[in-house]
Protein backbone atom coordinates (compact mmCIF):
# COMPACT_ATOMS: atom_id res chain seq x y z
CA UNK A 1 0.00 0.00 0.00
CA UNK A 2 1.24 2.91 -0.90
CA UNK A 3 2.09 5.36 1.75
CA UNK A 4 1.03 9.35 1.77
CA UNK A 5 1.24 12.25 3.92
CA UNK A 6 -1.94 12.86 4.92
CA UNK A 7 -4.77 9.82 4.43
CA UNK A 8 -7.24 10.84 1.44
CA UNK A 9 -10.55 12.02 1.93
CA UNK A 10 -12.72 10.87 -0.74
CA UNK A 11 -16.01 11.61 -1.23
CA UNK A 12 -17.46 8.41 -2.82
CA UNK A 13 -15.60 4.72 -3.74
CA UNK A 14 -12.36 5.50 -4.67
CA UNK A 15 -13.39 8.85 -5.97
CA UNK A 16 -12.35 12.32 -4.72
CA UNK A 17 -15.73 14.20 -7.17
CA UNK A 18 -18.20 15.87 -5.16
CA UNK A 19 -21.18 13.91 -4.10
CA UNK A 20 -23.50 13.00 -7.21
CA UNK A 21 -27.08 12.18 -5.13
CA UNK A 22 -28.84 11.55 -2.10
CA UNK A 23 -27.67 8.38 -1.48
CA UNK A 24 -25.15 6.51 -4.10
CA UNK A 25 -25.49 2.79 -5.23
CA UNK A 26 -23.08 0.90 -7.42
CA UNK A 27 -21.79 -2.01 -7.85
CA UNK A 28 -18.50 -3.10 -6.99
CA UNK A 29 -17.87 -3.91 -11.16
CA UNK A 30 -18.77 -0.23 -12.01
CA UNK A 31 -15.57 1.46 -10.66
CA UNK A 32 -13.27 -0.89 -9.10
CA UNK A 33 -12.01 -2.10 -12.04
CA UNK A 34 -10.34 1.41 -13.03
CA UNK A 35 -8.01 1.29 -9.19
CA UNK A 36 -7.01 -2.32 -10.16
CA UNK A 37 -9.80 -4.20 -7.87
CA UNK A 38 -8.34 -2.04 -4.80
CA UNK A 39 -9.32 1.42 -2.86
CA UNK A 40 -6.63 2.38 -1.22
CA UNK A 41 -6.66 3.71 2.79
CA UNK A 42 -8.79 6.83 2.73
CA UNK A 43 -11.75 8.38 4.96
CA UNK A 44 -15.08 9.57 4.29
CA UNK A 45 -15.70 12.87 6.16
CA UNK A 46 -19.17 13.41 6.00
CA UNK A 47 -20.68 9.85 4.72
CA UNK A 48 -20.80 6.52 5.39
CA UNK A 49 -20.53 3.49 3.95
CA UNK A 50 -21.80 0.19 3.35
CA UNK A 51 -20.19 -3.14 1.09
CA UNK A 52 -22.41 -6.07 0.63
CA UNK A 53 -21.01 -9.03 -1.36
CA UNK A 54 -22.92 -11.02 -3.43
CA UNK A 55 -20.42 -13.31 -5.02
CA UNK A 56 -17.00 -13.38 -4.48
CA UNK A 57 -14.59 -11.79 -1.91
CA UNK A 58 -12.34 -8.87 -0.65
CA UNK A 59 -10.62 -8.01 2.42
CA UNK A 60 -11.28 -4.96 4.52
CA UNK A 61 -9.31 -2.82 6.40
CA UNK A 62 -10.57 -0.97 9.05
CA UNK A 63 -8.29 1.21 11.26
CA UNK A 64 -5.96 -1.45 12.02
CA UNK A 65 -7.54 -4.76 11.74
CA UNK A 66 -8.52 -6.74 8.21
CA UNK A 67 -10.75 -9.01 7.83
CA UNK A 68 -12.54 -10.99 5.13
CA UNK A 69 -15.58 -9.77 3.40
CA UNK A 70 -17.08 -12.93 2.06
CA UNK A 71 -20.49 -13.92 -0.10
CA UNK A 72 -23.34 -13.23 1.82
CA UNK A 73 -21.89 -10.81 4.10
CA UNK A 74 -21.58 -6.81 4.73
CA UNK A 75 -19.19 -4.17 6.27
CA UNK A 76 -20.54 -1.03 7.68
CA UNK A 77 -17.98 2.01 7.88
CA UNK A 78 -18.78 4.87 9.41
CA UNK A 79 -18.18 8.24 8.67
CA UNK A 80 -14.28 9.75 9.40
CA UNK A 81 -13.34 5.63 9.97
CA UNK A 82 -10.02 4.59 8.34
CA UNK A 83 -10.35 1.84 5.61
CA UNK A 84 -9.12 -0.04 2.49
CA UNK A 85 -10.56 -2.48 0.11
CA UNK A 86 -8.98 -5.11 -2.22
CA UNK A 87 -11.34 -6.70 -4.28
CA UNK A 88 -10.88 -10.52 -5.97
CA UNK A 89 -10.93 -9.70 -9.64
CA UNK A 90 -14.86 -10.01 -11.02
CA UNK A 91 -16.78 -10.10 -8.11
CA UNK A 92 -20.20 -8.86 -7.35
CA UNK A 93 -21.15 -6.86 -4.84
CA UNK A 94 -22.35 -3.58 -3.99
CA UNK A 95 -21.47 0.24 -2.27
CA UNK A 96 -23.73 2.31 -0.93
CA UNK A 97 -22.78 5.40 -0.10
CA UNK A 98 -25.07 7.22 2.32
CA UNK A 99 -24.49 10.89 3.27
CA UNK A 100 -24.14 12.08 7.31
CA UNK A 101 -27.40 13.87 6.73
CA UNK A 102 -29.22 10.82 6.12
CA UNK A 103 -27.59 9.44 9.32
CA UNK A 104 -28.49 12.55 11.32
CA UNK A 105 -32.02 11.83 10.78
CA UNK A 106 -31.75 8.38 11.80
CA UNK A 107 -29.46 9.84 14.83
CA UNK A 108 -32.18 12.40 15.82
CA UNK A 109 -35.51 9.89 15.83
CA UNK A 110 -33.54 6.63 17.31
CA UNK A 111 -30.61 7.08 19.30
CA UNK A 112 -30.19 3.21 19.49
CA UNK A 113 -29.68 2.86 15.75
CA UNK A 114 -27.63 6.13 15.85
CA UNK A 115 -25.29 4.68 18.52
CA UNK A 116 -24.94 1.97 16.47
CA UNK A 117 -24.02 3.34 13.12
CA UNK A 118 -21.80 5.69 15.13
CA UNK A 119 -18.95 2.77 14.33
CA UNK A 120 -18.05 0.38 12.34
CA UNK A 121 -19.43 -2.99 12.15
CA UNK A 122 -20.14 -6.37 9.81
CA UNK A 123 -22.72 -9.52 9.23
CA UNK A 124 -24.50 -11.32 7.18
CA UNK A 125 -27.03 -10.40 4.63
CA UNK A 126 -30.20 -11.23 5.42
CA UNK A 127 -33.22 -11.88 2.94
CA UNK A 128 -35.34 -8.54 4.67
CA UNK A 129 -31.68 -6.41 4.06
CA UNK A 130 -31.59 -7.91 0.70
CA UNK A 131 -34.87 -7.39 -0.12
CA UNK A 132 -34.63 -3.34 1.06
CA UNK A 133 -31.52 -3.38 -0.79
CA UNK A 134 -33.12 -4.20 -3.97
CA UNK A 135 -35.96 -1.44 -3.84
CA UNK A 136 -33.34 0.95 -2.96
CA UNK A 137 -30.91 0.21 -6.07
CA UNK A 138 -34.40 -0.17 -7.91
CA UNK A 139 -35.25 3.57 -6.92
CA UNK A 140 -31.62 4.75 -7.55
CA UNK A 141 -31.95 3.74 -11.03
CA UNK A 142 -35.43 5.67 -11.61
CA UNK A 143 -36.77 8.90 -12.44
CA UNK A 144 -39.75 8.07 -10.03
CA UNK A 145 -41.41 10.99 -8.27
CA UNK A 146 -40.38 12.01 -5.14
CA UNK A 147 -37.45 10.06 -5.78
CA UNK A 148 -35.05 11.87 -3.22
CA UNK A 149 -37.35 11.31 -0.31
CA UNK A 150 -38.11 7.93 -1.16
CA UNK A 151 -33.94 7.24 -1.36
CA UNK A 152 -33.99 8.69 2.13
CA UNK A 153 -36.55 6.47 3.40
CA UNK A 154 -35.47 3.13 2.01
CA UNK A 155 -31.86 4.16 3.09
CA UNK A 156 -32.99 4.58 6.60
CA UNK A 157 -35.06 1.58 6.54
CA UNK A 158 -31.79 -0.55 5.02
CA UNK A 159 -29.28 0.73 7.74
CA UNK A 160 -31.85 0.04 10.31
CA UNK A 161 -31.97 -3.88 9.27
CA UNK A 162 -28.38 -4.22 9.03
CA UNK A 163 -27.74 -2.76 12.58
CA UNK A 164 -30.78 -4.47 13.70
CA UNK A 165 -28.73 -7.73 15.31
CA UNK A 166 -25.77 -5.67 16.30
CA UNK A 167 -26.38 -5.38 19.76
CA UNK A 168 -28.32 -5.88 23.19
CA UNK A 169 -31.36 -3.70 23.58
CA UNK A 170 -29.90 -0.66 25.62
CA UNK A 171 -30.84 0.50 28.74
CA UNK A 172 -33.20 3.38 28.33
CA UNK A 173 -31.87 5.35 31.18
CA UNK A 174 -28.56 5.91 29.35
CA UNK A 175 -29.79 7.27 25.76
CA UNK A 176 -29.55 10.95 27.03
CA UNK A 177 -25.86 10.30 28.03
CA UNK A 178 -25.49 8.08 24.70
CA UNK A 179 -26.83 11.17 22.82
CA UNK A 180 -24.32 13.32 24.73
CA UNK A 181 -21.26 11.22 23.99
CA UNK A 182 -22.12 11.36 20.14
CA UNK A 183 -22.22 14.95 20.67
CA UNK A 184 -19.11 15.10 22.43
CA UNK A 185 -17.40 12.98 19.90
CA UNK A 186 -18.38 15.33 17.12
CA UNK A 187 -16.86 18.09 18.90
CA UNK A 188 -13.64 15.85 19.37
CA UNK A 189 -13.40 15.31 15.61
CA UNK A 190 -13.30 19.02 15.08
CA UNK A 191 -10.70 19.71 18.29
CA UNK A 192 -8.53 16.87 17.74
CA UNK A 193 -5.65 18.78 17.04
CA UNK A 194 -6.56 22.07 19.66
CA UNK A 195 -5.57 20.06 22.85
CA UNK A 196 -9.01 20.94 24.67
CA UNK A 197 -9.39 19.71 27.97
CA UNK A 198 -12.40 18.75 29.63
CA UNK A 199 -13.62 22.07 30.49
CA UNK A 200 -13.48 23.13 26.88
CA UNK A 201 -15.75 20.57 25.93
CA UNK A 202 -18.36 20.88 28.57
CA UNK A 203 -18.30 24.55 28.27
CA UNK A 204 -19.25 24.01 24.20
CA UNK A 205 -21.98 21.36 25.36
CA UNK A 206 -22.90 23.78 27.79
CA UNK A 207 -22.75 21.18 30.70
CA UNK A 208 -20.73 21.65 33.76
CA UNK A 209 -17.00 19.03 33.91
CA UNK A 210 -18.67 16.67 36.90
CA UNK A 211 -21.55 15.95 33.79
CA UNK A 212 -19.14 15.58 31.32
CA UNK A 213 -16.82 12.97 33.25
CA UNK A 214 -20.39 11.23 34.41
CA UNK A 215 -21.21 10.66 30.52
CA UNK A 216 -17.89 9.08 29.71
CA UNK A 217 -18.34 7.21 32.50
CA UNK A 218 -21.92 5.66 31.66
CA UNK A 219 -21.26 5.06 28.32
CA UNK A 220 -17.78 4.25 27.97
CA UNK A 221 -16.37 3.43 31.85
CA UNK A 222 -13.54 6.14 31.73
CA UNK A 223 -12.71 9.30 32.26
CA UNK A 224 -13.57 12.73 30.39
CA UNK A 225 -9.52 13.02 30.63
CA UNK A 226 -8.57 9.18 29.21
CA UNK A 227 -11.51 9.23 26.67
CA UNK A 228 -10.30 12.37 25.36
CA UNK A 229 -6.77 11.53 25.00
CA UNK A 230 -7.30 7.56 24.06
CA UNK A 231 -9.74 9.42 20.89
CA UNK A 232 -6.43 11.92 20.33
CA UNK A 233 -4.02 8.84 20.33
CA UNK A 234 -6.30 6.46 18.09
CA UNK A 235 -5.89 8.93 15.62
CA UNK A 236 -2.19 9.29 16.04
CA UNK A 237 -2.45 5.72 15.42
CA UNK A 238 -4.54 5.72 12.29
CA UNK A 239 -1.38 8.26 11.17
CA UNK A 240 1.35 6.58 12.22
CA UNK A 241 -0.45 3.35 10.05
CA UNK A 242 -1.30 5.45 7.11
CA UNK A 243 1.14 7.56 6.60
CA UNK A 244 4.84 8.46 6.29
CA UNK A 245 4.51 12.05 8.14
CA UNK A 246 7.36 11.88 10.69
CA UNK A 247 6.08 10.92 14.24
CA UNK A 248 7.32 14.40 15.83
CA UNK A 249 4.36 16.38 13.27
CA UNK A 250 2.05 14.02 14.29
CA UNK A 251 2.32 14.96 17.58
CA UNK A 252 2.35 19.00 16.53
CA UNK A 253 -0.45 17.98 14.62
CA UNK A 254 -2.45 16.90 17.68
CA UNK A 255 -1.51 19.31 19.88
CA UNK A 256 1.67 17.83 21.67
CA UNK A 257 3.77 20.87 21.51
CA UNK A 258 6.79 18.52 22.84
CA UNK A 259 7.67 15.62 21.23
CA UNK A 260 9.39 13.35 24.11
CA UNK A 261 5.70 13.83 25.97
CA UNK A 262 4.01 12.60 23.03
CA UNK A 263 6.41 9.59 22.53
CA UNK A 264 6.24 9.34 26.62
CA UNK A 265 2.00 9.09 26.99
CA UNK A 266 1.93 7.18 23.37
CA UNK A 267 3.95 4.99 24.94
CA UNK A 268 2.05 4.75 28.27
CA UNK A 269 -1.52 4.07 26.45
CA UNK A 270 -0.20 2.04 23.80
CA UNK A 271 3.06 -0.04 25.69
CA UNK A 272 5.07 1.08 22.85
CA UNK A 273 6.51 4.23 21.29
CA UNK A 274 5.23 5.83 18.27
CA UNK A 275 7.68 4.35 15.98
CA UNK A 276 7.70 0.71 17.19
CA UNK A 277 4.03 1.00 16.19
CA UNK A 278 4.66 2.21 12.93
CA UNK A 279 7.18 -0.74 12.27
CA UNK A 280 5.13 -3.33 13.87
CA UNK A 281 1.83 -2.01 12.00
CA UNK A 282 3.98 -2.20 8.91
CA UNK A 283 5.33 -5.30 9.39
CA UNK A 284 2.12 -7.11 10.11
CA UNK A 285 0.48 -5.35 6.73
CA UNK A 286 3.54 -6.74 4.49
Amino acid sequence: MEKTRDIPVFSLFGETTPFPDVVHCERFRDRAPQHDWHIGAHRHGQMAQVFIMHRGEAMIRIDEGTSLLGDGRFHYVAPQVVHALTIAGGSDGHVISIPAFVLSGIASSSAELGERLARPFCGAADPAMLGILGELTECFRSARPYRNMVLVGLTQAFLAAIAAGQADAPDPAASGYERQRRRLDALMAEHLGDRWRPKDYARALSITTGHLSRVCRETVGQSATDYIENAVLAEACRLLAFTREPVAEIGYRLGYRDPSYFSRRFRALKDVTPSEYRERFSTAAD
